[in-house]
């Protein structure tokens, strides 16, 4: 449970977001399923919880919809609705995220996940693959942890953004979900 409150990505919101062109139902399944997916660890992703009392981020409208429930079922949500009728299912695990506001997962669509961002001009020439391996595993969680959910790696020597993006889809380290080029 602490790992939960203290390590993921779940941000208190203080200010109205504008909203975005996509029909309100994608929108709103989209954000609770990419909330959910960054709130808990990926080893945790198969397991039946509820969700109760936690604000939710409606992006067509940019209100939050105060003491929400949601329900995950072998990893993928199930239901979404108000505290008050929402049912959970006999024997979940409930999480109680009150006080908190789950919104969607911010997506990247520039990085460079397994570059050293302390490396310029002729310091990248330290950089070993190996080493780009090591840097691009702790930079993935701390790009996941930051809320972001979605990231599209622009370029990586000798495909070291392939196999970060399979560890990571493998369930071998924490990161978010990686669109990747290759070199």
């Amino acid at each position: 449970m602490s790992f939960v409150t203290s390590q993921l990505a779940l941000r208190s919101i203080t200010k109205r977001l504008s909203p975005m062109a996509l029909s309100p139902v994608a929108l709103f399944s989209l954000a609770v399923l990419v909330c959910v997916s960054a709130l808990i660890a990926p080893q945790a992703l198969a397991q039946n919880m509820a969700l109760k009392g936690a604000g939710v981020l409606d992006v067509t409208s940019g209100e939050i919809l105060q003491d929400h429930t949601v329900i995950v079922e072998d990893g993928r949500i199930q239901a979404v609705g108000p505290a008050r009728s929402t049912e959970i299912p006999r024997g979940m695990e409930v999480i109680d995220l009150q006080g908190h506001t789950l919104l969607p997962g911010l997506i990247d669509m520039h990085v460079h996940l397994t570059s050293g961002g302390g490396y310029h001009g002729y310091e990248r020439l330290k950089l070993t693959d190996e080493r780009r391996a090591i840097l691009g595993v702790g930079q993935a969680k701390q790009t996941l942890m930051a809320g972001f959910t979605t990231v599209r790696n622009v370029g990586a020597g000798s495909f070291g953004d392939v196999a970060l993006r399979d560890a990571i889809n493998d369930g071998d380290i924490p990161g978010p979900r990686m669109l990747v080029s290759g070199p």
